[in-house]
């Protein structure tokens, strides 16, 4: 029995140090290793939950440095072969909410793929981008809103531009004019305006502030409002 004790007692002593390094670790340097391993491994179901990690970390960094790491993984992430991984860190680089993240989202909404994976990109890079909310991004997806065939892309798109809500009073206008032009446009399609009218008028609800209903609603009032001091108000 005393023999058993001190066995145990050995094996408690051994597993210290190794228990002392795992300590010393920050959560976004755990993540990093993890995330590492789990790619390199094929992991991807663990790599995805960990590139959501890593997006949510980059608030909560322990250094500067760590935080910039935490990005070059998740900007390493979108040039993955794995159309899954892509997304993951193309969602996680939208809860990042960092300016520098249009740069890698953008060509996601500029080239795009018909297959699944594809297009489950577009829809993770869109999403991202109302998450953002840069100006570099409201061309693109005013574009994709208008002319995309992928009628779930451009639907998403409307919404995403509806999150510039959340921003200041001069981009909102300047996103509002945008939305108005773009669903004028959409309206010239009946069967395609019929598929996004919803979208399009909840981006200007929210935009706006209004709970108006129609597309001639909306224009009557903003001709209105965009010449007063306070809009939004």
């Amino acid at each position: 029995m005393v023999e058993r004790a001190k066995v145990a007692l050995v094996f408690a002593l051994l597993a210290l140090p190794v228990l002392a390094v795992e300590e010393l670790k920050t959560p976004g340097e755990q993540v990093l290793d993890e995330l590492r391993a789990a790619l390199a491994s094929g992991e991807t179901g663990r790599a995805e939950a960990l590139l959501t990690e890593a997006g949510e970390l980059y608030a909560w960094p322990a250094t500067k440095g760590e935080r910039d790491r935490l990005f070059d993984a998740l900007a390493a992430a979108t040039r993955s072969d794995r159309p899954s991984i892509q997304c993951a860190a193309l969602r996680a680089l939208g809860a990042t909410g960092a300016p520098k993240a249009a740069e890698l989202v953008e060509p996601f909404l500029r080239d795009l793929k018909t297959d699944a994976g594809g297009e489950a990109a577009t829809i993770a890079a869109i999403q991202a981008a109302g998450q953002i909310r840069d100006r570099s991004l409201v061309a693109p997806l005013v574009k994709l809103a208008t002319k995309s065939n992928q009628l779930t892309a451009a639907d998403q798109a409307f919404l995403a531009l509806g999150e510039w809500s959340r921003d200041s009073d001069s981009a909102r206008k300047q996103v509002i004019e945008k939305v108005l032009s773009a669903a004028n446009s959409t309206r010239r399609n009946r069967s395609r305006w019929n598929r996004l009218r919803a979208p399009a008028l909840r981006a200007l609800q929210r935009l706006c502030g209004r709970k108006l209903n129609s597309y001639e609603m909306f224009l009557d009032w903003w001709k209105h409002a965009k010449t007063l001091r306070k809009p939004f108000s």
